[in-house]
């Protein structure tokens, strides 16, 4: 099997880029202004993509796998260029890492959005969107079938498998992974998982791009979806999509919530299988099943995957599936991001997000905060005033993320610690001090979610 190359061990990765942060000057704790984004300071994409445990890395060094839906990218090539160049711009310019194309789709609500291998200019089209996409500073991820109506036989699969191989070649650096197939269960793949697993390791065994399989169907279980999908060797990472419902206990913060929960499923069958997994397709503005626009939702989902150990989240957005195909028009769904509504305050909120995490925040330990050994612990008496948190810790950095705040919320220091409270869209500083331990830090509900940084400090 062709080898993932690994450069540097988790640990210098941290100490490395987590240097400045540590230093118990204020001057030195994250902040709006302490970091830009690659399209900020000309910063691009450089070398191929690596995997080093659970952090993203290129010649770069590490980076959160920021990426937007942009299935409609072959057929905008060939149809909408002009279009498609101003769609990549606009994600570049608010710190995007890369774009998730369908490489073929055909059924019946795609006939004026298809991308058809059987075509002439097919290969030319998706070598063509891969050079598009890195010209204006991102890579492509690519999921190769949408469906499988181009390509009816295991043979015809494979040669558009094998085609999408020899367009990688001299292009491995503009590519952050192949997906063999976009939930495979329902879109082609539902009796062929055998053939879904060797497609995998046919890509895997060729390629030093990241390879993943596909998601598997909901709910999220063990052995009855994960083992039986993903086979030994097929796939170097796993692909995940959550719950988007919203009528949960836990409402609007349900999605928010899901990344949570995979740790625990995943260490209940972790034998056999990748060690890291993507948030491929949540819940966003104008999607399928349930549909969110709220910012504070929005970024606030992307921070608690980053803590929660995925090192890739995918904004999904109606205008991204099908760009204004006659389909998307008919469930009232945008044909431009630029066209949703608070749109820019969710692409501000990105690069404030980008700004605001560490990029290695994925390899972090997961931490309770309701343990009482927690350098910062959530007051016991507070627990029902918060839907959950997110905590991860490096050395002596913690970043929490908490959500789902209900009323007026107490955190408790086990030690000194220094703390910087942000709003999680805006990025704006909400409240920066020192407690000592023992001290008490009383958050407020509105906004009703937070990122914080917690940097202890000698006693």
């Amino acid at each position: 099997m062709a080898l993932k190359l690994t450069l540097l061990s988790l640990a210098a990765v941290s100490l490395l880029r987590l240097a400045p942060i540590v230093s118990t000057e204020r001057r030195d704790m994250p902040s709006r202004a302490s970091a830009q984004t690659a399209a900020e300071s000309g910063l691009n994409p450089r070398g191929r993509v690596r995997l080093a445990g659970r952090v993203l890395r290129d010649d770069r060094g590490p980076f959160l796998g920021l990426g937007a839906t942009l299935f409609w990218s072959v057929w905008g090539y060939q149809n909408d260029r002009a279009r498609l160049i101003q769609h990549l711009q606009l994600l570049n310019r608010h710190g995007f890492e890369f774009v998730r194309v369908l490489g073929t789709v055909a059924g019946s609500s795609w006939q004026d959005r298809a991308a058809d291998p059987r075509m002439a200019g097919y290969d030319a089209a998706i070598a063509g969107v891969t050079d598009l996409a890195f010209e204006h500073g991102l890579r492509v991820g690519w999921t190769v079938f949408g469906d499988t109506v181009a390509t009816p036989s295991p043979a015809a699969r494979q040669a558009l498998i094998d085609r999408f191989l020899a367009m990688s070649k001299g292009r491995e650096d503009k590519i952050l992974f192949i997906e063999v197939a976009n939930e495979g269960w329902q879109n082609g793949f539902e009796a062929r998982l055998g053939e879904l697993q060797e497609l995998g390791r046919s890509l895997n065994n060729r390629t030093d791009i990241l390879v993943t399989l596909t998601t598997p169907p909901p709910p999220l279980q063990c052995g009855k979806t994960l083992r039986s999908l993903y086979g030994p060797g097929a796939a170097d990472f796993l692909t995940l999509h959550f719950d988007r419902a919203l009528d949960s206990a836990d409402g609007r913060w349900g999605p928010v919530r899901q990344p949570l929960k995979w740790p625990d499923v995943f260490a209940s069958c972790r034998a056999g299988l990748p060690e890291v997994a993507a948030n491929g397709e949540p819940v966003g503005p104008q999607s399928s099943v349930a549909s969110e626009g709220n910012p504070v939702h929005i970024l606030t989902g992307a921070a608690v995957s980053f803590a929660a150990g995925l090192p890739i989240y995918v904004w999904h957005t109606g205008p991204g599936v099908r760009g204004g195909g006659k389909s998307d028009l008919a469930l009232k769904r945008a044909a431009n991001l630029g066209d949703l509504p608070r749109v820019q305050e969710m692409l501000d909120g990105f690069v404030a997000l980008k700004r605001r995490l560490p990029p290695d925040l994925s390899a972090w330990t997961r931490v309770d905060v309701r343990a009482a050994d927690s350098p910062l612990r959530l007051d016991p008496a507070d627990g029902h005033k918060v839907v959950d948190v997110a905590a991860a810790q490096n050395g002596k950095v913690m970043i929490l993320v908490l959500f789902g705040l209900r009323d007026t919320t107490t955190l408790i220091a086990n030690l000194p610690v220094r703390i910087e409270v942000a709003h999680p869209v805006t990025g704006m500083v909400i409240d920066e001090r020192t407690v000592q331990r023992g001290g008490r830090l009383t958050l407020p509900a509105n906004p009703p979610a937070l990122i914080i940084t917690v940097q202890q400090t000698a006693d």
